[in-house]
């Protein structure tokens, strides 16, 4: 496996890369601590447009809100947009230039709005000729395309910025922000004068000074090569790989046995360009060298929906849809859907672009979507995949070896024709192609930064003939000479020579090591000591097809100046000597060495004695950091987390290796899904048929064609569905049965969720065989380990019905099967997620946690002692929260007070919205229930994420520019509202109620708050979040990745991990017992009339509870709590079995005695139940009062109560020798 080092440097350093995209751009980082390994991570939250432009100072005090991204997450990208106003000046960036209220300021203000501006910059040699610049929107009145990248990089080094200070702290920011080192990524085709113009905008955006140290801390990389160490990373030299053959084909039987060097190509599949690379690939040791020159085509993903916007418009043509404003909603609509998600040329495809009311079947319109053929949509993407497979042949032609793999990513990776198209290319050539499993639109950004840490790559092909044009002696007796005698001059020595010779240092096509220098020698003659001050020497490249080409002016157009190499010979020209030519004039001669490096990623050149490659250094603090070890165990494992939630559900799971560290991953591609990413889920969302039969499920049942046939063929849509499954002891006054849909006639609520688990399954199956190879999932299959996560706030009746659903779902078969699966609250899973991710990190351990505002007076706590943490899990259904108390060094967490779990997720603020709607529109034609139900869906999807502000409006684009109604604000489709924070104010409360409610019962100091789960992405709740803990001086933060994933990951990491050592008691447990009577006791006077006689004569009461264990109690994993018992019976055969009820009080007494006299509070947990066979010989016999005999014996019920779930043991002693037996623990429905 690719292993990476530690760190070797002698000064923390932070390594921060920009991959500006035509349509898409991203950052990544990784903070390099002297003898740590080096972590990979990206920014997932970006700046809001309010605090552009501001002094730093008022920034960092002043932000607490992010733009309007939808996604949040690990591989989270904005789009590459930018609205400049009448004054060129920058309004709005990225996700926020999407938001409504921008764009109806954009439109009032007469903003400009830019997108694919990065296409300005392109070398114009690039075959080009299907678009030019008149189809590029042009640029603002004076600002140059230089000056607008810069804006950009400025905007991302921003939220870098802010970003990094939150996740890790501004003492660790301000130790390496003069030690910043930069990697740009550009396109395979740009060439020295674009890496200029790169490192000219980056000296403008202020991310370095343009100095000669400046520039040396920003390096250039081709997004081809970023991308072949994001592979590197994640499959190309993994175990998995180095093990089992790489299989992403139907064609296994041709896999590549061989161990030595294999051929591959990286296809970086963008929104502009496509970037192909190959390397030779030795994975052991892992080495990669280029093989074939890099190629580069301007067919990414913008020409695909440019030819779709032309298939519109003249669809669409005499329509009343054909207007250009609708025409480019539908195109913006089928870029962010339809490109997507077709994969088969014979279904129609459908964009939705507007009501139920808009239908027009002239032009195939109905119920607001627009069908199109398949075909037609197929059509669009040939001539992408036509230029991706010559680019691809043409290197196969060139490589030096045979090609064997090919590895797809880029945003335009996501593409399912894309991928299908070219698989069925591959194939039958025996070459297997594959998408690396996560990440594939932040491979560039991701593999930039790999690049600065890992630089595996150790040489590089010639993209074309390098040289310079020089002059050569004139000779008669060459007919090429001849040929060119008219331009024949008489040099300053005195002899003829012949102009526009070309002059050939490096041949397309050479490979060169990263140090490998190729020299020429010149001579240079000049009239005057004076002009020898300095030498300018241009190389030029050749870009034709000549092998060796000699003359410049033959195919004048194939040769264009790279740069200009500028010596300055100023010493050298006062130490020359005069000399003579034949005509008696003076010279004077300089003879020089051209020494270029093309191995490197830019082209360094010198000249003579003269050099320009400096270096820099720095020192600054260093820390520890939390540190997983290899995986003990002795055989292969497979771990897999599903996390099932109301509204999104997801998987994680870890390949476990004897000796490796291991890996947590995402399940990152599902049937049907838009969105690609590592930190992808997908709806929880069932279609069921008249039958009760699944039809759809998860994000295949948003495609329109599902919905269409699911209203023709009267499917029963099931959403939120887990909430029947919720445990009745939640206070839900909010919300009933009756709100949820109901389920399928002879369904249960345990069946829907054993459907659920099974699709799940099946997508696990199909996306770890395709990233890792079939073979590797056949010699896992039988022993998969099942983390399966539930509610903090649901007990042991829904633990069992979670396990009956596990083998509904055939993820186990029988009580054997049974030990594979293991149950985790969502509280404890997010905890683990915090742990690696932030709460451990070196940068909590050294500096202070800063995620918000601080309030003056907060210091930094002592990482000796411990420190109490809260985790709030802010989820679809539920708000879990989980107290701990934290030990940093050595790692160790202790849970500190009761967990909490209320019903106030997400979709209660789309319960709420989805009311007030149906109010505020109860008079409207737009007031129909259909219609309320899209609106309620898109403020789901897009509002309630989008909302950080109390005082501005918001809206819901649910229809086309034709839907209008100024009386209920609707405005082309688009209505616009207020109030939103009211919709909040209940789960908000909620959840600050039972953070008090931990904080109170915390036996250790609360001093750090982290938010993730699905609702954690709406800003809103962050920011009265932050509000809150301000104001009790503590700090709450986002952790900087996945915070919609915490829980499948979270929860693969308790089964590696196990950081939990001990928890608390969220009730009193007992039982009910009976009570000797004590008549000196007032209780037991007051319930005289209750006594009757026991077996031994005295009297008894009855309704008494014995605690077992109190709530609050800090439990260990392994501590037992025993409860006595004395088994008496007057016939030994009836003491077979053992049936204990164990009891949960919910009140508030400290310490219950008894049962009737607050019945509410009590109810029934569990039976324990033991087979006590063995012990009826060996009970002791006693005479009964009035004559006869009973039999009794002391035993002891052992109940573990400090897992994850409730063990149970029973114990007698024989022979003064305690014996043990298994007990089962039966819940009632």
């Amino acid at each position: 496996m690719l292993t990476r080092q530690p760190y070797r440097g002698s000064a923390r350093k932070l390594v921060l890369a920009f991959d500006v995209g035509t349509t898409y751009s991203g950052v990544s980082y990784a903070i390099l601590d002297p003898g740590d390994i080096p972590k990979i991570l990206g920014v997932t939250r970006y700046l809001d447009r309010h605090f552009l432009g501001m002094p730093w100072a008022r920034l960092m005090q002043g932000i607490e809100r992010y733009p309007a991204q939808e996604h949040v997450g690990g591989d989270c990208k904005i789009p590459s947009i930018i609205y400049y106003d009448q004054t060129s000046r920058p309004r709005a960036f990225g996700a926020e230039a999407l938001q409504e209220h921008v764009i109806e300021q954009a439109e009032d203000e007469q903003w400009i709005k830019l997108e694919w501006w990065k296409l300005h910059l392109r070398p114009r040699y690039l075959d080009a000729a299907h678009i030019a610049d008149d189809d590029i929107q042009p640029l603002p009145a004076g600002k140059s395309a230089i000056e607008v990248l810069a804006d950009f990089m400025r905007y991302l080094y921003q939220c870098s910025r802010k970003y990094i200070e939150e996740s890790h702290g501004t003492a660790l920011w301000k130790s390496v922000e003069q030690n910043v080192e930069f990697v740009l990524t550009h396109p395979n085709g740009w060439e020295g004068p674009q890496q200029k113009q790169i490192r000219g905008a980056a000296a403008l955006a202020g991310l370095i000074p343009n100095t000669q140290d400046g520039q040396s801390r920003v390096h250039l990389l081709t997004e081809g090569e970023a991308s072949l160490h994001f592979c590197v990373m994640k499959i190309l030299a993994s175990e998995s790989l180095s093990r089992t053959p790489i299989v992403a084909s139907d064609y296994p039987e041709q896999e590549d046995k061989d161990t030595g060097s294999k051929g591959v190509v990286i296809i970086d599949a963008g929104g502009g360009t496509v970037d192909l690379s190959a390397y030779s690939m030795q994975l052991s040791p892992t080495s990669f060298e280029e093989i074939a020159p890099a190629e580069c085509r301007l067919q990414g993903a913008v020409l695909v929906t440019r030819r779709a916007h032309a298939l519109i418009k003249k669809k669409l043509a005499g329509s009343k849809y054909g207007n250009p404003e609708i025409v480019r909603q539908i195109t913006d609509i089928f870029d962010k859907t339809t490109k997507l998600r077709v994969r088969n040329a014979e279904d129609p495809q459908y964009i939705k672009f507007g009501t139920v009311r808009d239908k027009d079947p002239q032009y195939d319109i109905r119920s607001g979507q627009l069908k199109l053929t398949g075909r037609s949509v197929t059509e669009l993407f040939e001539p992408s995949v036509k230029e991706i497979i010559d680019a691809f042949e043409k290197q196969q032609l060139a490589a030096s070896m045979p090609i064997k793999s090919v590895f797809l990513v880029g945003g335009f990776a996501a593409s399912e024709w894309l991928f299908a198209s070219l698989q069925r290319y591959f194939a039958p050539r025996g070459i297997e192609i594959c998408r690396p499993d996560s990440h594939v639109n932040k491979a560039v950004a991701d593999g930039a930064v790999s690049y600065h840490i890992d630089n595996i790559v150790s040489s590089r092909v010639a993209k074309l003939t390098y040289g310079t044009e020089c002059s050569v002696p004139y000779d008669s007796s060459d007919p090429e000479h001849r040929a060119r005698q008219k331009k024949v001059y008489r040099g300053p020595s005195g002899i003829l020579a012949v102009p526009n010779a070309f002059g050939s240092i490096l041949s397309r096509g050479t490979r060169v090591s990263a140090e490998q220098t190729f020299e020429e020698d010149f001579v240079v003659r000049r009239s005057t000591v004076q002009s020898c001050a300095s030498v300018d020497v241009d190389i030029t490249a050749y870009r034709g097809s000549l092998a060796k080409p000699d003359w410049m002016d033959t195919e004048p157009e194939n040769f264009t100046t790279l740069c200009t190499i500028h010596a300055d010979t100023s010493r050298l020209s006062r130490k020359l000597s005069p000399k003579r030519s034949k005509d008696g004039s003076t010279y004077y001669v300089i003879d020089i060495k051209v020494i270029l490096l093309f191995g490197l990623t830019e082209l360094k050149a010198q000249v003579g004695w003269v050099e320009d490659l400096t270096a820099f250094t720095g020192t600054s603090p260093t820390g520890t950091m939390y540190s997983r070890q290899p995986y003990e165990g002795t055989t292969r494992k497979l771990v897999l987390a599903f996390d099932v939630g109301t509204t999104f559900s997801g998987i994680s799971y870890c390949i476990l290796d004897p000796g490796d560290i291991p890996e947590i991953r995402g399940v990152s591609k599902f049937p049907a899904q838009e969105h690609v990413a590592g930190d992808n889920k997908i709806p929880s969302i069932i279609y069921y048929d008249k039958e009760d039969k699944v039809r759809a499920v998860g994000a295949e049942t948003q495609r329109p064609d599902v919905i269409e046939e699911a209203r023709r063929e009267q499917w029963v849509r099931l959403e939120w569905w887990k909430l029947h499954l919720r445990s009745k002891h939640l206070e839900d006054s909010h919300f009933s049965d009756a709100d949820l849909p109901p389920l399928p006639n002879g369904k249960s609520a345990v069946e829907v969720l054993g459907d659920f688990m099974r699709y799940l399954f099946m997508c696990a199956k199909v996306y770890i065989t395709e990233a890792h190879a079939p073979i590797l999932w056949q010699s896992l299959e039988r022993g998969i380990e099942f983390i399966l996560t539930h509610p903090n706030g649901w007990e042991g009746p829904q633990q069992q019905q979670i396990r009956k659903a596990a083998e509904l779902a055939e993820l186990v078969v029988g009580e054997q099967g049974q030990q594979r699966i293991h149950l985790l609250t969502e509280g404890e899973a997010s905890l683990h997620f915090c742990v690696t991710n932030v709460l451990a990190s070196d940068a909590f351990s050294t500096t202070p946690i800063v995620c918000a505002d601080e309030p003056e007076g907060i210091q930094e706590v002592p990482d000796d002692r411990d420190q109490g943490v809260i985790v709030i899990d802010a989820g679809g259904g539920t708000v879990d929260l989980s107290a701990y108390s934290m030990q940093l060094s050595p790692t160790s967490f202790l849970e500190i007070a009761p967990a909490e779990c209320r019903l106030q997720g997400s979709v209660f603020i789309t319960f709420r919205a989805h009311a007030f709607l149906r109010a505020m529109l109860a008079n409207s034609k737009y007031g129909d229930e259909e219609t309320l139900q899209r609106m309620a869906d898109i403020f789901d999807k897009t509002t309630k994420l989008h909302f950080r502000k109390a005082d501005e409006p918001q809206y819901i684009q649910f229809g086309g520019v034709r839907d209008r109604d100024l009386e209920y604000n609707i405005r082309s489709g688009q209505l616009k509202f207020e109030d939103v924070a009211k919709l909040f104010e209940p789960s908000v409360e909620e959840i600050f109620a039972a953070f008090e409610q931990q904080r109170t019962a915390a036996s250790t100091p609360i001093t750090s708050v982290f938010l993730v789960g699905g609702f954690a992405a709406s800003d809103w709740l962050y920011t009265c979040l932050v509000e809150r803990m301000s104001s009790l001086g503590l700090t709450i933060c986002r952790p900087k990745q996945h915070v919609n994933k915490a829980v499948a990951d979270g929860a693969v990491s308790f089964y590696i991990d196990r950081l939990v050592s001990g928890r608390v008691a969220r009730f009193t447990y007992g039982t009910g017992c009976n009570v000797t009577y004590n008549q000196s006791d007032p209780e037991h006077v007051s319930r005289r009339d209750m006594a009757f006689d026991g077996f031994s004569g005295g009297l008894e009461l009855p309704f008494g509870f014995e605690p077992i264990l109190n709530k609050g109690t800090q439990v260990s994993e392994q501590q037992e709590f025993r409860k006595s018992f004395i088994l008496e019976e007057v016939d030994r055969s009836r003491c077979s079995k053992l049936h204990v009820d164990i009891f949960a009080y919910r009140g508030k007494l400290a310490n219950p005695c008894w049962m009737d006299t607050e019945e509410g509070s009590y109810t029934h947990m569990c039976t324990i139940r033991a087979d006590t066979s063995k012990l009826a010989p060996i009970m002791q016999s006693h005479q009964l009062p009035g004559g006869g005999v009973y039999y009794s014996m002391w035993i002891e019920v052992i109940i573990l109560f400090g897992l994850t779930e409730l063990r149970a043991q029973i114990s007698w002693k024989e022979n003064n020798v305690e014996v043990r037996s298994a007990a089962a623990i039966v819940y009632g429905d």
